[in-house]
């Protein structure tokens, strides 16, 4: 491969890690320019093939699994039951974080993950501190399905935004029947 080609490749590897073009495009592009071996192995690379991929899915899953367990399966106190979601809910944070900025494309686990753990944290939460208050409730309802919205509509995830929709959506439609 000549120096050109070569320059060109670093250059739009580069558009892919600053996202400055879509990803489509940078994968279209580099198959334009690369050797037919380096496409094989970029082909080979899915969603599970990487190790570390596979290794963030298993901690995202067991923690998931942990929290089914803290709060169906143990006779914690609401408060404990509270801190400890908080702490699985602080390590899917930090997995979301690593996973967003090496930018695998397993953060939709994590991102999904937190957003559910974060609502029903909260909501513990709220009837831990105001029990049989309904405003609160709303309130925090409405607050998770704000910071969905906004986090869907600063990193382009649509499903984030429609479920912070939907959410709102939702809660007002119960307010109204019920």
């Amino acid at each position: 491969m000549d120096d050109r080609k070569k320059i060109i490749i670093r250059e739009i590897e580069y558009w892919r890690r600053n996202r400055l073009l879509p990803e489509v495009y940078c994968t279209f592009l580099l198959r334009l320019y690369e050797d037919k071996e380096h496409d094989q192995n970029e082909r080979r690379k899915g969603l599970f093939t990487d190790f570390t991929s596979l290794l963030y899915v298993t901690i995202a899953i067991s923690l998931i699994a942990l929290t089914f367990l803290v709060i169906y399966f143990t006779q914690f106190s609401s408060s404990m039951q509270i801190a400890l979601l908080s702490l699985i809910l602080l390590a899917l944070g930090r997995g979301l974080f690593v996973t967003f900025r090496k930018g695998l494309a397993v953060v939709h686990i994590f991102i999904g993950s937190c957003a559910v753990l974060m609502l029903y944290t909260l909501v513990s939460l709220a009837q831990a501190m105001f029990p049989g208050a309904n405003g609160a409730l709303n309130t925090v309802v409405i607050l998770a399905c704000i910071t969905w919205m906004a986090a869907g509509w600063k990193t382009g995830f649509v499903y984030l935004f429609v479920a912070g929709i939907t959410g709102l959506f939702m809660l007002t439609i119960a307010s109204v029947f019920f």
